[in-house]
């Protein structure tokens, strides 16, 4: 009597093959895959910065009133990247209703109005310096 082996050995007939190639092509589409998301994201992410750069801080609280859908969030991104203070529970990645923005981008306005807050913004920044360098001048 022959002993039965303990494992049942696999035929070779190009089928572990064929199941093995298919895995790895699967496994490069999906890596395929995430990297043009990540270039997409990539993208977007720099489309919008770009466009951010392009727009100015409204620091007229009557103005932001009159501000709705695209061009309100595109100002509460602009101040957020500004690191305004008191953005409150809008700051939480997805945006809430159009009277909660304004009244976060308002306390905002009203906190760079009482000299508790100054935008980090370099556009901003640097013309701070001029009116400084300005003062100084006038001062001499």
């Amino acid at each position: 009597m022959t002993p039965k082996p303990l494992f049942k050995t696999r035929e070779n007939s190009g089928e572990d093959r064929k199941q093995r190639k298919e895995i790895v092509e699967f496994a490069q589409k999906c890596a395929k895959e995430k990297e043009d998301n990540r270039k997409e994201r990539q993208k977007k992410a720099q489309a919008k910065k770009s466009h951010l750069d392009q727009l100015e801080l409204i620091l007229d609280a009557n103005a932001i009133k009159d501000l709705k859908g695209a061009a309100l969030r595109d100002m509460f991104d602009k101040f957020k990247e500004a690191n305004a203070p008191d953005l409150g529970k809008v700051d939480k990645g997805c945006y809430g209703k159009v009277g909660d923005i304004q009244d976060a981008i308002v306390k905002a306005i009203d906190s760079y109005h009482k000299k508790k807050w100054v935008p980090a913004l370099d556009s901003l920044a640097e013309g701070n310096e001029e009116v400084i360098l300005a003062d100084d001048e006038a001062s001499d």
